[in-house]
């Protein structure tokens, strides 16, 4: 393999797998797991693929060093594994078990983040910032899981807010919360439940 046609193929690679973590990312936001566990398992079994799978990027990286390529391995194996974790366990929810849970708002709040900002051709920087809302909820159960939710939501939602949230039963049995346009509606009154 030339070498320009392997770095074409490792910068396809690269940006597949960068896709790959985002889109893993999506779903965990929508799924009450514990995301240190589904990455550590994740994780470990990439870096068992890499004990013999590692052979398989020389021709790719362009480079025989064996650490580089157990790194390129472990990397895109993580995100495979990371996916067919979460794809198939939203996906395939069991749509007859469907349901509204009872959730209490134990914080509300926002982050900065910053979009990228372009400086020369090659060249990208901080630019402007933006925020983001979100509400830490717990289930009755105990599980606890972020939300992202809009700013007039985020206006009207106080801690100790009680929340109702689709869900649905995972593929892997891990819930799937379902979107109704918002994650959830908050009511006017803690007291009082709504329906989204």
């Amino acid at each position: 393999m030339s070498s320009k046609i392997s770095k074409v193929l490792l910068g396809i690679i690269l940006f597949i797998t960068v896709v790959a973590y985002a889109l893993a990312s999506v779903i965990h936001a929508n799924t009450v797991v514990n995301g240190w566990i589904v990455i550590s398992g994740c994780l470990a079994l990439a870096l068992v693929s890499g004990v013999t799978l590692w052979r398989l990027w020389p021709k790719v990286t362009g480079t025989g060093k064996v650490w580089i390529n157990y790194i390129m391995q472990v990397v895109v194996a993580c995100a495979f594994f990371l996916l067919l974790f979460y794809i198939p366990n939203s996906i395939f929810s069991d749509k007859s078990t469907n349901h509204e849970e009872k959730a209490v708002a134990e914080r509300v709040y926002s982050k900065t983040h910053y979009r990228t900002r372009r400086i020369s051709r090659r060249t990208y920087g901080r630019g402007e910032p933006y925020k983001k809302y979100y509400v830490d909820i717990r289930f009755e159960n105990g599980s606890k899981k972020s939300l992202e939710i809009p700013l007039k939501q985020y206006n009207r939602t106080r801690k100790g807010d009680t929340l109702r949230i689709d869900i649905e039963k995972g593929l892997y049995g891990f819930p799937v919360i379902i979107r109704k346009g918002n994650y959830v509606t908050v009511p006017t009154s803690s007291y009082r439940y709504t329906h989204p």
